[in-house]
């Protein structure tokens, strides 16, 4: 399947049950780990790119601005939903029931599972705190800018809206 790129790296899911991290600027492999079946499907990302001001040799020394990519990367397989921190290749969840993430900000991440149902999943884990069906919502509308996500029903209530 084709790949998915950030500006630094390249995420790539094969027909060999693996998920590779490479990165753009040398071709090597960061990370890769096994999802038990082949992956037929492009990978997605949800994140951004993030900025930092770091020490360039240590304390007091001169600093200079780095920026990386902060987020997650999904694969979906005949097991489930896999979802990795894009950095590191860290698990965060496996979700035989999910089907596709939908938005991430934060530590809130959306998922859809087969029966189209909004899984609302909070935290390092991704453990899913509350389950609406899709549905329900009016809009879904998201902010590529500030981040700001707002999901509200036909009656005005707000179901999700971005943490500080």
């Amino acid at each position: 399947c084709a790949p998915t790129l950030t500006k630094d790296l390249a995420f790539l899911g094969s027909d060999d049950n693996f998920i590779r991290c490479y990165d753009i600027h040398n071709g090597m492999v960061r990370w890769m780990k096994g999802v038990d079946a082949p992956i037929r499907k492009s990978p997605w990302l949800l994140g951004s790119q993030v900025s930092r001001e770091v020490e360039t040799a240590g304390p007091g020394s001169p600093k200079a601005v780095v920026e990386s990519f902060e987020g997650m990367v999904f694969v979906k397989n005949s097991i489930g939903l896999h979802a990795f921190d894009a950095a590191t290749g860290d698990e965060v969840f496996k979700d035989a029931n999910a089907v596709r993430p939908l938005v991430k900000v934060g530590d809130w991440v959306v998922t859809i599972d087969g029966a189209k149902n909004a899984q609302l999943r909070k935290g390092k884990d991704g453990k899913i705190q509350q389950t609406v069906a899709l549905g329900a919502f009016d809009f879904l509308p998201t902010n590529q800018r500030d981040g700001t996500i707002v999901a509200g029903f036909g009656d005005g209530t707000i179901l999700l809206a971005v943490p500080k």
